[in-house]
């Protein structure tokens, strides 16, 4: 039965195609820190001060998380707790009032 497809292979010939491309990836595309080392200086402060306020608002909705589970309430009686960079940026905002 020489007409039989060999499966063998095929998997073969298409595991050397993957691994020739997965090569030609890891020798063209650089990785984070060669890419981050050709930005101007600028840019990389931004990449940084981008990155503390992402990990600040991960830490805010972890807290959050935290607090609501720690809670008696049922799970859909979620509440959005003042934190203390909350109650710091409200004193800091001029009080409004309401004229009638």
């Amino acid at each position: 039965m020489s007409g039989r497809p060999s499966y063998l292979k095929g998997f073969l010939y298409s595991t050397a195609i993957m691994m020739v491309g997965y090569g030609f990836y890891k020798y063209t595309v650089p990785n984070r820190d060669e890419f981050v080392a050709t930005l101007p200086e600028e840019v990389k402060q931004q990449l940084v001060q981008h990155k503390d306020e992402q990990r600040r608002r991960n830490q805010y909705i972890l807290d959050q998380i935290r607090q609501n589970a720690a809670s008696d309430r049922p799970a859909w009686d979620v509440r959005v707790y003042p934190t203390a960079s909350d109650d710091a940026a409200a004193a800091a905002q001029p009080s409004q009032s309401q004229s009638s």
